[in-house]
């Protein structure tokens, strides 16, 4: 049971990359599974929203608190 929790997690940290990277197998290669980034021009400058840091807080976050939980998993034998 415990090692069926463990791949489940992995499983999660592998969709969330693959959300984040397209794989090199995927069926459709300029299709993105759906992350909404605005390109926005204001005065000279353009920026983007939201901004790619929040995206690195984020995926930190998901990845650290899918590893939190895999070690708090009791082995069950």
């Amino acid at each position: 049971m415990t090692q069926q929790m463990q791949s489940l997690a992995l499983e999660s940290l592998e969709s969330f990359t693959d959300l984040l990277v397209q794989p090199s197998y995927s069926v459709l290669p300029y299709e993105h599974s759906g992350l909404i980034v605005r390109v926005l021009l204001e005065d000279a400058d353009i920026k983007y929203e939201p901004a790619f840091s929040e995206f690195e807080v984020l995926g930190q976050h998901a990845i650290q608190n899918t590893a939190n939980l895999v070690q708090r998993i009791i082995d069950i034998r």
